[in-house]
């Protein structure tokens, strides 16, 4: 068993630098199919011999409080987050904050608090960030959303999920009311036709001019997005690292 996990760790280190080159050719991506089909072939003893719980779930919560604020407030909190710098990305998240909350609660603003998060962790340990500044870079995850069975016939989805850009992280408070909610940025498949929908066995998508807010438990996981270089605002959803 020792063998095979340190078989796994290497396959997988190894697909995660190649997934890294932005220059992808033809040569390349089958051999990271076959590196792919070597993952899922030890996955499965290991998988057999540990028997997980299929009932498990993923608990998330908000990490790494940042700046709370009034939502009668929120043009101060905007102006401060701006003139220290805040990334576009932050900035654009707080827009579509103002937008969306302040129709919610358009009768008593000066009762709703709220909270900025620069991460989230789940209880396996994996985190999402929306994030100014990690280590001298922006951070701003690509993520996975479980989307609910009425849904389903609305949304065109990759096995019950959708892919979204995530710009922000806040807890709502509204008197003993706290709800832990993230600001998105929506994917789209690049093309409607479903033949086209997929490249290189990957979701092929575009980034939207479309935003929401959802709560964080329908975050189900973190996506490896991939620029499909010399094409704008075309991607690929790395679905052989997540």
């Amino acid at each position: 068993m020792d063998i095979m996990i340190t078989q796994l760790f290497y396959q997988w280190i190894v697909m995660y630098i190649m997934s890294r080159n932005d220059n992808h050719t033809e040569e390349t991506l089958q051999e990271f199919k076959i590196r792919r089909k070597l993952v899922l072939n030890l996955l499965n003893p290991i998988n057999n011999t540990t028997k997980i719980n299929s009932t498990f779930t993923k608990n998330i919560k908000l990490t790494s409080p940042g700046i709370e604020f009034l939502l009668s407030d929120f043009n101060n909190a905007f102006m401060d987050l701006s003139d220290k710098g805040a990334h576009e990305l932050t900035l654009l998240g707080m827009n579509q904050l103002s937008r969306k909350v302040s129709t919610w609660f358009k009768g008593n603003p000066e009762s709703i608090q709220i909270q900025l998060f620069h991460s989230a962790t789940w209880s396996i340990g994996a985190k999402i960030y929306a994030k100014n500044n990690h280590y001298n870079h922006p951070r701003f995850s690509n993520i996975a959303i479980r989307m609910s069975a009425d849904e389903l016939d609305i949304y065109e989805t990759v096995d019950g999920l959708c892919f979204a850009k995530l710009l922000l992280l806040f807890c709502l408070k509204d008197n003993s009311l706290t709800t832990d909610l993230a600001v998105i940025q929506w994917f789209d498949f690049k093309y409607q036709s479903e033949d086209l929908r997929l490249k290189h066995g990957c979701p092929y998508v575009k980034l939207l001019d479309e935003y929401d807010i959802i709560p964080i438990e329908s975050i189900t996981d973190l996506i490896h997005v991939i620029p499909h270089f010399g094409h704008d605002n075309s991607f690929f959803v790395n679905s052989f690292l997540f």
